[in-house]
């Protein structure tokens, strides 16, 4: 079960006012403040939350089923830190407007996708993993061997058996000047295309 390591945009924007609104916030959800990351835990009861520099302390969250990232988290070492995990909010998954995340992504299925990591059904994972996660305890799995990942963004798409999709375009990318368009000699759906490439 991982830790949640609250990044700090979230906890100036949504830990730090929810303290002030409510001094238990951080008990309630087993959120640890400390001076800094791998620094000394702080007793919250001494700190003036609203204070300017209580924007100094960090934010880490014990491993539960309360946890933000839910019971398992799936690292990928890239530049941006950005993981799947589950989630104890499963009904997000239920709406149409699912950009909900921070920045990492939440997985529907995570004991499904796990399983097809270590090559294991959905049920034998939890078979295996059930320990564990009664225990508390947080856990490290590795891959024998690394699975490359690759985010695809889209906000058109179509599976084939219905209509097209179309969804919000939440980063601005389908957006192509049209001086762009006209240096590339090619036509703006292909230049757009190749637009949503980070």
């Amino acid at each position: 079960m991982p830790y949640w390591h609250v990044p700090t945009s979230i906890a100036q924007r949504a830990i730090i006012p929810a303290i002030q609104k409510d001094p238990s916030y951080l008990a309630k959800e087993r959120i640890r403040v400390f001076s800094a990351w791998g620094g000394t835990e702080i007793d919250p009861s001494t700190v003036n939350w609203f204070a300017p520099q209580a924007t100094r302390y960090v934010f880490r969250q014990d491993p539960g089923p309360h946890n933000a990232l839910g019971l398992v988290r799936i690292d990928m070492p890239n530049k941006h830190t950005v993981h799947m995990h589950d989630t104890p909010m499963k009904r997000l998954f239920d709406g149409y407007n699912r950009s909900q995340s921070a920045g990492c992504v939440r997985v529907q299925n995570i004991f499904a996708l796990a399983g097809l990591l270590i090559g294991e059904d959905e049920q034998a994972v939890r078979r295996r993993l059930e320990p564990l996660l009664t225990s508390g305890e947080r856990t490290t799995l590795r891959l024998d061997q690394p699975v490359p990942v690759h985010f695809t963004y889209m906000t058109g798409w179509s599976d084939g058996t219905g209509p097209a999709h179309f969804r919000n375009d939440l980063y601005d990318r389908d957006a192509v000047p049209a001086e762009r368009v006209a240096q590339q000699k090619t036509d703006p759906w292909h230049t757009r295309l190749l637009d949503l490439s980070p």
